[in-house]
């Protein structure tokens, strides 16, 4: 995250800070980016890798 914008809530340039795995404005402490933010973890079957090796 730039943590030299300005905040969305407050207009302050103060920067953020990284707390419980999410970012609040130092100045009105309010979280300006969630943890997650709807992030999804992907997945892949790694065997499928191995597997299409074996053939040649």
């Amino acid at each position: 995250m730039n943590t030299k914008l300005p905040c969305p809530y407050c207009s302050s340039l103060k920067g953020y800070i990284y707390v419980q795995s999410h970012y609040q404005c130092l100045n009105c402490k309010t979280v300006v980016d969630d943890c997650c933010n709807g992030e999804k973890e992907v997945s892949i079957k790694t065997n499928q890798f191995t597997d299409d090796r074996n053939k040649n």
